[in-house]
């Protein structure tokens, strides 16, 4: 072979030569450098990290999308149904009284405004008196049927005048006390009333009998009648005196029964009473009969 011949087949041997080192040595630079980054992470680690903003694989990926599903998931699942609309108000009706929706078991519910006097109390009940809570038309309301205190049983305030005597203060209201009277009070006898403001009891008309002073309710107190002007015709009785018994009293047992027109015992007539006789039937061709004052016998003064 000719040396011209030679020097190209030495360079092509020294190009294959040096690009085959620049080979090992690219590759070995790379391992090493793979082998340092490697390095330091297993010395700190133990396990390889890939680096920050990388994603090594497809489970790191699902497992992070896992995660962000599972606390979407746990939030759903521990908390309420949500029924609170953007106002604010929850849209959501709880059974229960109160809740303004009358249910079963339940007579009434106004919700905020059971209980505060317009028909339907805390319970989900209708008001009824008396049953101690204050219902429409209602004045008072002490839960009781007692009359003498300060409500009533048809729930209306106590005051004079319902009738009832009540421990506030009344003596009477309308009728007084059965057992006060004008005798129990040392006034003697009479009728007793009410006062108006039922403090007391109305005693004017209360007497003594047998104090000489006629007083209301007497006819009479032991005075002497005027004959002039108390006389037994008052009373339509025939003459005779009047006197006064000891109840103050008026006795017309001395009355005379002659001039009541009717025939009495002892009587022949009375006035207008002449027992069917007539002039004629006294013998008479007519005229009038008459009595006499005493009616003892028939007057014929006026026959003919």
């Amino acid at each position: 072979m000719s040396r011209s011949n030679a020097l190209p087949a030495q360079s092509l041997l020294l190009c294959m030569f040096l690009i085959g080192a620049c080979g090992d040595d690219g590759g070995s630079s790379g391992d090493t450098m793979g082998s340092s980054g490697s390095s330091s992470t297993t010395a700190s680690t133990g396990v390889a990290t890939p680096p920050i903003g990388t994603s090594t694989d497809s489970g790191s990926t699902a497992a992070e999308g896992s995660t962000a599903a599972s606390g979407s998931t746990s939030s759903a699942s521990t908390g309420s149904v949500d029924d609170t609309d953007s106002s604010g108000e929850s849209g959501t009706v709880i059974p229960g009284c109160g809740n303004g929706v009358v249910e079963v078991g339940e007579a009434c519910d106004l919700g905020s405004l059971n209980g505060t006097g317009l028909g339907c109390k805390d319970d989900c009940e209708t008001n009824a008196c008396p049953d101690g809570y204050l219902g429409p038309g209602e004045q008072c309301d002490d839960g009781n049927e007692i009359n003498t205190d300060a409500c009533l049983a048809n729930c209306q305030l106590a005051q004079c005048g319902d009738g009832y005597v009540h421990v506030d203060g009344e003596v009477c209201d309308g009728p007084p006390p059965p057992d006060v009277s004008c005798e129990s009070l040392g006034l003697g006898a009479g009728p007793v009333s009410c006062l108006a403001d039922c403090t007391g009891v109305f005693t004017d008309a209360c007497y003594i009998c047998g104090d000489g002073i006629q007083e209301s309710g007497e006819a009479c107190d032991g005075i002497e009648f005027d004959a002039s002007s108390d006389t037994c015709a008052e009373f339509g009785l025939g003459p005779g005196p009047l006197s006064c018994l000891a109840d103050c009293t008026v006795d017309t047992s001395e009355c005379s029964l002659c001039g009541n027109n009717m025939i009495d015992p002892d009587e022949i007539c009375d006035g207008i009473a002449l027992q069917g006789e007539t002039c004629v039937t006294r013998g008479f061709f007519g005229g009038v009969l008459s009595c006499t004052a005493a009616c003892d016998s028939f007057v014929t003064s006026g026959c003919f």
